[in-house]
């Protein structure tokens, strides 16, 4: 059994963007992401493979913080 490359999605219809949360509890927020490609993404049977192919690198990303990580001041 491998482990998962993805733990969690979720896309923003209004502002397009889709989150795509690591294992490592990191979430990335990939920005300007048409619907079908966020459709196609939900569907995909490899989500890492078509993160890979279809949307690293050509859509803008921002990290977010895990949300288990210390807030420092």
């Amino acid at each position: 059994m491998t482990k998962p490359t993805i733990t969690a999605t979720s896309y923003d219809s209004t502002s397009r963007t889709l989150k795509v949360t690591y294992p490592s509890g990191v979430t990335y927020c990939y920005a300007k992401v048409p619907a079908h490609v966020a459709a196609a993404f939900g569907r995909a049977e490899s989500k890492g493979m078509f993160m890979g192919k279809y949307i690293r690198g050509k859509y803008e990303a921002t990290p977010q913080p895990a949300a288990n990580s210390e807030v420092t001041p």
